[in-house]
């Protein structure tokens, strides 16, 4: 039985569960949106729900998924807010907590927490699985975190991202000090071919995505560990630990882009790379704005 496809232009704005229907004649509509419902079913390896419309590329996969209980560890935890009015609530989301489900994991997520906190925003943005959410962090990381409360805002914000107007600042502690104080760093990107959930900065084939992230080094500490100031012009999955991997200065704590000869260091309480700073346009004032998150206490307490 197959169980993957690439959406054909045929079944361009077909809804998921409808799709699979036609596909797997055998199976019933109701034990398939179950599987949807249990995350057994991807769109582009992110989890979604049966109302999902596809369009023409979407790679679609059935996957093996052990249902359990959600996890509401999170729940219980304060989600800082650094901004809010009616077309945008800025946050400084925590270590550990998923913005959106995922494959094989049902917990509680950052979505939870906007349609608890914000529940007129369900169906703000094309993808109902992330609701006003247009950009990701991911889970090990912290920092700035942008929601949007309204389409209107949904739209512009997304523009800007499309067209590279959003600064973003991120601080980054990696294993060794680089050979340069700045530098900048223009691998292209891909998903990697020998290990799933991974991106290969450098990948040999067509597939690799463009991507750039500019560093300065803040300091270094005794040739082990430098703190970086990242900013990147390309949002690409997983780009600053990829890119920085890529030059042998990983991220600290960093457990699937670590190289062998930087493993047995010192023990790192969490990933350190932290989104800092966000600068965009105002969806309704048309100002520029910023937002900050405060740098974690835990990075000056690792390098001492």
């Amino acid at each position: 039985m197959n169980n993957n496809w690439i959406i054909e232009k045929k079944y361009a704005n077909a809804r998921l569960d409808k799709f699979l229907v036609e596909q797997l004649p055998t199976e019933s509509r109701s034990k398939l949106q179950k599987k949807i419902a249990a995350g057994g079913v991807t769109v582009n390896d992110v989890a979604v729900n049966k109302h999902h419309f596809l369009n023409v590329g979407d790679v679609v996969k059935m996957i093996e998924v052990e249902e359990q209980a959600v996890d509401i560890q999170a729940d219980a935890q304060d989600i800082p807010i650094l901004y809010e009015d009616d077309a945008i609530v800025v946050i400084d989301k925590p270590v550990g907590v998923l913005v959106h489900p995922v494959p094989h994991r049902k917990q509680w997520t950052l979505v939870d927490w906007i349609l608890e906190r914000y529940p007129e925003v369900a169906g703000v943005g094309e993808d109902d699985v992330r609701p006003g959410i247009v950009h990701r962090l991911d889970r090990e990381v912290s920092g700035v975190l942008l929601i949007c409360k309204t389409a209107e805002a949904h739209h512009s914000i997304k523009q800007q991202f499309m067209k590279r107007i959003v600064k973003k600042d991120y601080r980054a502690i990696v294993y060794g000090v680089p050979s340069l104080p700045s530098d900048v760093i223009k691998f292209g990107i891909a998903h990697s071919k020998t290990k799933q959930g991974k991106m290969a900065a450098k990948p040999e084939h067509e597939a690799a995505k463009d991507a750039w992230t500019e560093f300065d080094v803040i300091e270094a500490k005794h040739n082990r560990y430098a703190l970086l100031a990242v900013r990147i012009k390309t949002g690409r999955t997983h780009q600053i630990r990829a890119h920085l991997a890529a030059i042998d200065h990983p991220v600290v704590g960093d457990t699937i882009y670590m190289s062998k000869h930087y493993r047995g260091q010192k023990p790192a309480p969490r990933l350190f790379l932290h989104a800092l700073n966000l600068e965009i346009i105002h969806p309704t004032t048309g100002e520029k704005i910023a937002f900050e998150a405060p740098l974690p206490s835990a990075f000056a307490e690792f390098l001492g």
